[in-house]
């Protein structure tokens, strides 16, 4: 189990989400540290509410033995919601124009 300490109440949060998706193998101390790595990468996401979602999702298409549900996380809920690298490319041609 994870101690109290170590964690936020959000990262609590996020951990419990977790916890009720059918067939996810919480490792906690894994997974604490996967969240805080997905936090600094995708600081402009809100990963609590991507875990609801991804959780949602997964009510209709459960994960299996063979399943990796952390890159499934990644790729389903944090990574489409960030900028292409199409409008990240248009973002630096502004900046640089407004210099």
């Amino acid at each position: 189990m994870l101690d109290e300490q170590m964690a936020s109440k959000e990262e609590r949060r996020m951990l419990y989400e977790l916890e009720q998706i059918e067939n996810y193998p919480v490792q906690y101390v894994k997974d604490l540290q996967y969240l805080r790595k997905l936090m600094v990468e995708y600081p402009s996401v809100d990963m609590l509410e991507e875990i609801k979602k991804f959780a949602a999702h997964k009510l209709d298409k459960p994960l299996k033995k063979k399943s990796n549900p952390r890159l499934a996380l990644r790729r389903k809920g944090v990574h489409r919601n960030v900028s292409s690298p199409v409008e990240k490319r248009e973002d630096d041609s502004t900046r640089c124009q407004s210099l």
